[in-house]
């Protein structure tokens, strides 16, 4: 119809889009067609066309502009899958080094059709007729001779795992080194299989830096997705090189940007929190004294004073184990420094000749050095001063401690 210059409206319903270079309409088995259909955006196209636009420049949409607004992200052959690349509505571009690991040589090639449709080639397979004329039926006409352009069907592998890529005439081109018609010729004209085999022999497990298109495509009612090989450059290794140094470097931002953070803490060897000993009783205020004390003692004793610190709430704390004022028997210095103190003692019941700060180590009872006050032979007879003959906490017949005025 176009050959007669009618030129119809063509509807298509349920036809499929691709991207192979450009876009490009094709039907499955639910597809259909309809010449010249009857409805009102048929119409109207029509009305257009007959006025201006059969005079209007056309441009070709089936065509792939390289470079234009893509982002070629470097992938490894895993991430196909793993990511699901291709499965959305627009292809993605990747870049790929890998290994060509097989070629199918059985059809690598295909006779091709070398006639002008508008701007570009028709490409589309030919036939022989078996008179020395090749046919297409897209252009339906005879042609004296063919064009032969790469199929090739390819497993290309990295450290990750192995797919299959689809590389057309220039990817063919650039991963073979010869044309599809010297290759086709090789083999099935001259029948050279040695010189065929060589060159496919330095093809295999060389390692080229693929850019590759990976689309879902419909196969037979069956979706598979594709990659095609768009370029194909063996390796350079300085180049490969400083794009692994920018991927670890990467990496090691990345690691480190994540890291956790290192609290860094200051341990408080004393208990500083002010505590009030008037709402307590003399148990819990004798304990919280000790504790309130542990660590700091050192200071606090070093000056020997025999006077007793007043609390917060102006009671005083006198030790009823070396008699002194200003800390209890539970924290006294005598008793905590006790393995590992300069009084060598221990904890037997035998002091040592040392001193805590100007603090003698002799018995505040009697006087005498070689035992404490609890173990004093005179404390069966306690003191006047203490007002109680009850026997103290740790036995002996030590009296009781008081926390108040004396």
């Amino acid at each position: 119809m176009c050959d007669s210059g009618v030129f119809p409206v063509l509807a298509v319903k349920f036809g499929r889009i691709s991207d192979f270079n450009g876009k490009v309409v094709g039907t499955i088995s639910s597809s259909q067609l309809f010449i010249e259909p009857d409805f009102p955006e048929a119409h109207s196209l029509k009305e257009w066309f007959d006025k201006e636009g059969k005079n209007a420049p056309s441009v070709s949409i089936s065509r792939d502009l390289v470079g234009s607004g893509r982002t070629d992200v470097r992938k490894t052959i895993s991430q196909i899958k793993d990511e699901k690349l291709g499965t959305s509505e627009k292809p993605d571009w990747i870049t790929v080094s890998a290994t060509v690991s097989f070629i199918k040589v059985d059809n690598f090639c295909y006779t091709a059709c070398p006639l002008m449709i508008g701007d570009r080639q028709c490409n589309k397979k030919v036939t022989n007729n078996g008179d020395g004329k090749w046919r297409c039926e897209r252009c339906d006409q005879c042609i004296e001779a063919c064009d032969y352009r790469y199929i090739l069907q390819l497993q290309i592998q990295d450290h990750t795992g192995l797919t299959w890529a689809t590389a057309f005439q220039e990817g063919g081109d650039e991963i073979m080194g010869v044309s599809a018609k010297d290759l086709y010729f090789l083999k099935f004209e001259d029948q050279d299989e040695d010189k065929f085999a060589e060159i496919i022999r330095k093809v295999l497990f060389t390692k080229f830096t693929f850019k590759l298109k990976i689309k879902e495509e419909t196969y037979s009612d069956e979706q598979r997705v594709k990659s095609t090989v768009m370029k194909a450059e063996k390796v350079c290794y300085s180049s490969e090189a400083r794009v692994l140094l920018d991927m670890l470097e990467k990496l090691k931002r990345e690691d480190f940007g994540s890291a956790p953070k290192v609290e860094t803490f200051t341990s408080n060897p004393g208990l500083t929190t002010p505590v009030d000993l008037g709402n307590m009783g003399s148990a819990g205020r004798e304990y919280v004294a000790s504790a309130n004390q542990v660590g700091q003692y050192g200071n606090q004793y070093s000056g020997g004073s025999r006077l007793s610190a007043p609390t917060s709430s102006g009671s005083y704390l006198s030790c009823n184990s070396c008699g002194a004022t200003g800390h209890s028997s539970m924290n006294c210095p005598s008793i905590v420094n006790g393995p590992g103190q300069p009084l060598g003692g221990g904890y037997s019941n035998r002091p040592s000749s040392g001193q805590v700060g100007n603090v003698s180590g002799e018995c505040f009872k009697c006087h005498q050095t070689g035992h404490w006050a609890r173990d004093c032979p005179g404390s069966r007879e306690p003191p006047p001063s203490y007002g109680s003959s009850v026997s103290g906490r740790y036995g002996g017949g030590f009296p009781k401690q008081h926390v108040g005025g004396f």
